[in-house]
């Protein structure tokens, strides 16, 4: 697992302000720092997961045939913080969302509250397209790469701005 993402912008800085010496001399910022919540019984999930929410930058989430208010209210929170949301629905065996009963309450979550934010639901939302847990994970790295690269190109975009209004 990765210790963090680190994205670079290209001013010079001292050399008593270089943090990693065996870096070249370009002052950086940390922007991504995974923070991954363990549901453990007799643990204080609520306050892992509040601290999880207020350091993240990006919510993942996996749906599947459980219903739990407490992952719903996480996804809401996360909207509420202009997060990147990425969202998944997958069951082992595989089943497709749509195919599951109106009165579902994971399809009606998932197609009321998260589809009409134009969100994509990735995985089986159509039809089965992931068949294993691998296949799921292989995915979600797939889209989160490609959702750092955008992150990554807005800030480098605000530092080129920040840059040329400096000078």
């Amino acid at each position: 697992m990765l210790e963090n993402v680190q994205i670079v912008n290209y001013k010079k800085v001292e050399e008593d302000e270089q943090p990693d010496a065996h870096l070249p001399k370009i002052y950086y910022h940390t922007l991504f720092v995974p923070e991954v919540v363990e549901y453990a019984p007799g643990r204080n999930i609520p306050q892992k997961i509040m601290r999880a929410m207020n350091r993240s930058q990006i919510y993942i989430g996996i749906f599947g045939n459980q219903y739990s208010q407490p992952t719903v209210d996480e996804y809401h929170d996360a909207s509420k913080r202009g997060m990147s949301i990425l969202a998944y629905y997958f069951t082992q065996p595989p089943t497709v969302l749509k195919d599951k009963p109106i009165s579902d309450q994971v399809r009606t979550f998932l197609m009321e509250q998260v589809k009409t934010r134009d969100l994509l639901i990735g995985g089986n939302y159509n039809r089965i397209s992931i068949k294993t847990q691998s296949d799921l994970e292989n995915q979600i790295v797939a889209d989160l790469s490609a959702e750092v690269m955008e992150m990554i190109r807005k800030y480098q975009n605000v530092q080129k701005a920040i840059e040329g209004y400096e000078t």
